[in-house]
């Protein structure tokens, strides 16, 4: 029990000194809120600007890696659409070729037929040759036709002239 005295008499003591402490913190405050205000500012800061970093390289990496997707992926389309593109100067290039192929022997068949041309040119010849021999007998006939004429034209003026 004798503690407990003592420490009732040293009562004064202890409160002077929490007054004491008291008003030091109270004369401290606003620099201890000034300095909690900026050490949360900052953390704050530093937190934010971390957490912006992070996105940003996060966005980055997605950027990158989808133009490489892309440029890829174009890269392939453009692969393929030359393999076509071969494919079809190949086709064309053949076809050609058949197409070539295939009208010489259907012309030399059908429309350069050595005996069928032989034939039309003989008969055209033919029908030259009938048809000269019918203007000739035309021509001999006006011939003489004119003649008649001149002969009665002349009988006629020397009738008229006596």
């Amino acid at each position: 029990m004798a503690d407990f005295y003592e420490l009732w008499k040293g009562q004064s003591s202890v409160t002077d000194e929490l007054r004491r402490r008291l008003a030091e913190a109270a004369a401290a405050a606003p620099l201890e809120r000034e300095s909690t205000i900026r050490v949360q500012r900052l953390f704050r800061g530093a937190f934010v600007r971390s957490d912006i970093s992070a996105k940003r390289d996060a966005c980055i990496s997605i950027t990158r890696v989808f133009r490489g997707h892309r440029a890829r992926s174009d890269f392939r389309a453009k692969a393929r659409e030359r393999v076509e593109e071969e494919g079809l100067a190949v086709f064309y290039y053949h076809s050609s070729i058949i197409q070539r192929a295939f009208r010489g022997f259907y012309s030399r068949k059908h429309y350069h037929d050595y005996s069928a041309r032989k034939k039309y040119i003989d008969s055209i010849k033919v029908k030259g040759d009938l048809l000269r021999e019918q203007l000739a007998k035309h021509h001999a006939s006006q011939v003489s036709l004119m003649e008649r004429k001149s002969v009665r034209c002349f009988c006629v003026r020397l009738v008229v002239v006596k």
